[in-house]
């Protein structure tokens, strides 16, 4: 899944100190002063320098964090202005945050906007105890200030704390090949340029238990697994049939949903339901595309864009998959056009196979149906090196992929930090 924050002023280049570099930063700078006056203004003025700082200051997070409080609060002043009574407007001179909330609630129902708007959620979750300006500008110690990159750590820490404590989803983003990128976009055919999240996991709620999917010995349809072996090469299916397989194929339907909702949860508990501007792609690589197939590793999706996922630090690609070749299909009814969701792995050595109804055989190596290669250091992950990526530069193992899975590069997802099972935290950049 990727998710865009809300449209942020575009970043001039590193390294440079000038006021402006974007025509929209010189217009809201503009408006900023005729509407809130020239302190604002400075404010915005200043935080749009401390941005691109390079080297930027130790203390830029608190320094940024101030700056948007005083603009914050000029802004809050000026909206109320015209719709306080004189006593409200004594009692907001000292507002807690419970009263902010309230003075941010008014200013909503009187200007016509919903607390739902992008505006109203962005607003409102600045009074939140783990988003308010006023802890980003204090520290409780005297200790070094904190950089961007434990910036995002903190808000992954207090996310998988608030999904353990305040729902049923299973944070499972340090598991496996899953991860959180926070990344960027430049020169994309695809998507404006701009910051952009992307989120890789499966739905663990059903998974392993019970009631999950994954063939575990006692799950509620054991019992009921059959199997067909080829006598001379050894090779079998396991399968499941009458009422088991359709109640089977029901639950796999219903999991595409569930996990694009629980990706959308997830992702506003991480960065505030008020900072995502839209989502972009929401698609899954694991499913019953139709009730007489599965896809396991690969995206079905006729989608104008989909994302290769590579390895952490690496460029993701934004690829769009040509139709007509070997890879689009038909499945009973339906057309599918196959496209692989990440570079996958390879045996390090010749790689020797064996089949049995109970378990694979692999590299000497015995893999019953719940056990996984992950671990075994005879399968490496397919990588490339940052060098190949620069630039139009296409690494050899993508190109390929395209040659078995023609698509159009449109463009490349560029990593600034990144979460999994290798460096869950603290947060490599």
């Amino acid at each position: 899944m990727v998710a865009t924050p809300p449209p942020s002023v575009p970043k001039p280049e590193r390294g440079k100190s000038d006021r402006f570099e974007d025509a929209s930063q010189i217009e809201l700078h503009r408006r900023l002063l005729d509407i809130a006056g020239p302190g604002p203004a400075t404010a915005f003025q200043d935080a749009c320098r401390l941005m691109v700082l390079d080297p930027p200051f130790e203390n830029t997070t608190h320094l940024l964090a101030h700056l948007l409080r005083e603009m914050e609060s000029a802004l809050r002043r000026i909206c109320l202005a015209p719709i306080q009574t004189k006593a409200e407007k004594a009692k907001s001179e000292k507002s807690a945050d419970s009263e902010r909330k309230a003075q941010i609630q008014k200013i909503l129902t009187a200007y016509g906007w919903s607390k739902d708007d992008a505006i109203g959620k962005f607003w409102l979750s600045l009074t939140k105890r783990e988003r308010r300006l006023h802890s980003k500008v204090h520290r409780n110690s005297l200790g070094s200030p904190k950089p961007f990159d434990e910036e995002f750590d903190r808000m992954l820490t207090a996310a998988i704390k608030k999904s353990k404590e305040q729902s049923s989803y299973i944070w499972n983003f340090a598991s496996g090949n899953h991860f959180v990128i926070y990344g960027e976009v430049k020169d994309s055919k695809a998507l404006p340029d701009g910051k952009y999240v992307t989120m890789h996991s499966s739905a663990s709620e059903f998974k392993s238990q019970h009631n999950g999917l994954y063939p575990t010995t006692g799950n509620w349809y054991a019992d009921n697994i059959e199997s067909i072996e080829d006598g001379q090469t050894g090779r079998y299916i396991r399968y499941v049939q009458g009422r088991t397989a359709e109640r089977f194929a029901q639950i796999a339907e219903l999991l595409e949903t569930f996990n694009k909702i629980r990706h959308r949860y997830f992702a506003e508990i991480i960065f505030g339901a008020g900072n995502i501007e839209k989502e972009v792609s929401n698609e899954q690589h694991y499913g019953m595309p139709t009730a007489d197939s599965v896809a396991i590793g690969c995206q079905w999706s006729r989608e104008n864009m989909l994302l290769l996922l590579t390895a952490p630090e690496k460029p993701i690609f934004l690829v769009k998959p040509i139709a007509g070749q070997e890879n689009d299909v038909q499945v009973g009814g339906s057309k599918l056009l196959l496209y692989p969701h990440g570079l996958g792995k390879r045996s390090s050595q010749l790689l020797e196979m064996a089949f049995s109804p109970d378990a694979l055989r692999m590299n000497g190596k015995t893999f019953e149906p719940d056990s996984s290669i992950k671990d075994d250091k005879s399968f490496q992950l397919r990588n490339f090196e940052l060098s190949e990526a620069t630039g139009d530069s296409v690494p050899q193992i993508i190109t390929d992929i395209l040659q078995k899975c023609p698509a159009e590069i449109l463009g490349k997802l560029h990593q600034i930090f990144s979460y999994h099972s290798k460096a869950p935290l603290p947060i490599q950049s």
